[in-house]
């Protein structure tokens, strides 16, 4: 993954289109395994709170994408992350961050 956090910056997802792209690339590739996409994966599982939380973080260099919906406003984007959260068994709404 990112070896700086701290140099990056991580964007919110700033449009509807944008969003529904990348989650169905995202899709396209979970459902072919990533194959020949070069990409980071982790899972993790976190417990504290009285709770359980199950990870997976998926990060994909920008350049291993289609072109993004207006992909010129992205200055320096070079990644795209995709974060699977399951609390007490209930999947939560996906996350992607744009780093």
């Amino acid at each position: 993954m990112v070896s700086n956090a701290n140099s990056s910056r991580t964007y919110a997802t700033p449009h509807p289109r944008l969003y529904g792209q990348v989650k169905n690339w995202f899709e396209q590739q979970l459902s072919q395994g990533f194959k020949g996409i070069i990409h980071s994966y982790d899972k993790r599982v976190e417990k504290g709170h009285h709770r359980t939380e199950k990870r997976q973080i998926w990060c994909v260099p920008i350049s291993q994408q289609q072109t993004l919906h207006n992909q010129d406003n992205w200055v320096g984007l070079k990644w795209v992350v995709m974060v699977v959260r399951v609390i007490f068994g209930i999947k939560q709404p996906v996350k992607f961050s744009f780093i």
